[in-house]
């Protein structure tokens, strides 16, 4: 997996010479390990392009609390208002982000 200075490194190679071989051929040079594949090239650059980022792009969210876990949680701070969320998930094993 290449870093994002690696990923940037590409994406800079290729608009200079648009070429994926050459490209390859120069990361191997600078970094001495498998360069990235040619798909991922493409896919970087072009990303670029049209984001102007080479940031991953938004997930469909994280992971859900479940019903029950919601249950639990809302239990646990009935009987305690004044309970701290730090107390509320190891009380409830569970991370301090899900009760938050």
């Amino acid at each position: 997996m290449a870093s994002p200075v690696q990923k940037a490194f590409c994406m800079l190679e290729f608009n200079k010479c648009h070429s994926v071989i050459t490209v390859q051929r120069r990361f191997r040079q600078r970094y001495n390990q498998e360069p990235p594949n040619a798909n991922n090239i493409r896919r970087w650059h072009r990303m670029f392009e049209e984001t102007g980022c080479l940031c991953k792009g938004k997930t469909s969210g994280g992971p859900r609390v479940s019903a029950e876990n919601v249950e639990r949680i809302r239990r646990t701070y009935e009987r305690s208002l004044r309970k701290s969320t730090y107390e509320g998930s190891r009380e409830l094993q569970m991370p301090q982000k899900t009760i938050d």
